[in-house]
């Protein structure tokens, strides 16, 4: 086993902490930055949506009285079928149509979504739309088409559409949580400075220690030390007098 590099590594990884440590205050108050102009351009920039749910079950007749286990199997198995004939093309025409003609199939399919609940006969139709009204509109149109096209496919007395719950009206728009908003925020603003700091070490090509040296096989000879102003005046006083007293 390598100790030696593996020790230049744990080396590395230390001051990589040490320089991270040093601007750490930066990091944290990009976060901070970050979070809030997400928060502003979320509250600003967000589009408006609004959500209309509706439950349903589609039940089997049966001449017994008994519901067999077979049959609930069939329900639940079905709800996949009845998912893509809510979302097919001969029903979302229809409820482009009676909702709004400027609406297309594909928007449709975008703000239409048909969840099943776990290991259950029930399903939801949920619709994102511009407007409370328009998307509990479409919720309505969609039950009302999907249960027409459903009774053309099959005989009345097979199958029974229930409504469990009517679409609702929320007049609330969809807005994404708080934490999440400034999550994302605060996750891009330290992104952004560790990546300008990670840049800037990188091209920094300033001699640091002895070690850097040591990297390209060069030798320290000696150090040159810095004077400030007034130690180079009076150096070069001592100079000048020295000189006169020769």
């Amino acid at each position: 086993m390598d100790y030696e590099n593996i020790e230049e590594d744990s080396i590395s990884f230390y001051e990589l902490y040490q320089y991270f440590k040093k601007w750490l205050w930066l990091i944290i108050a990009a976060m901070c930055l970050g979070a809030t102009l997400s928060l502003v351009g979320f509250h600003f920039l967000e589009d408006e949506e609004f959500q209309s749910s509706a439950q349903l079950i589609v039940n089997q007749k049966t001449a017994s009285e008994t519901i067999q286990y077979n049959e609930i199997q069939t329900n639940v198995s079905l709800i996949n079928t009845y998912r893509q004939i809510i979302l097919g093309k001969s029903v979302l025409e229809k409820v482009a149509a009676e909702v709004n003609p400027n609406l297309t199939v594909n928007q449709l399919q975008s703000a239409i979504t048909v969840t099943q609940t776990e290991n259950a006969q029930t399903f939801d139709i949920i619709a994102v739309m511009e407007s409370p009204e328009l998307a509990q509109s479409v919720v309505q149109s969609a039950i009302r088409n999907f249960e027409n096209t459903l009774m053309e496919i099959y005989d009345t007395d097979i199958l029974t559409v229930y409504v469990l719950s009517a679409p609702s009206y929320e007049p609330n728009k969809i807005a994404t949580s708080i934490s999440k908003r400034a999550m994302i925020g605060a996750i891009i603003g330290a992104m952004l400075v560790i990546g300008i700091l990670i840049l800037k070490e990188t091209l920094d090509t300033t001699v640091k220690d002895e070690k850097f040296l040591n990297q390209f096989g060069l030798v320290k000879l000696g150090e040159l030390e810095s004077l400030s102003e007034q130690e180079y005046l009076a150096a070069i006083l001592d100079s000048m007098a020295s000189k006169k007293g020769r």
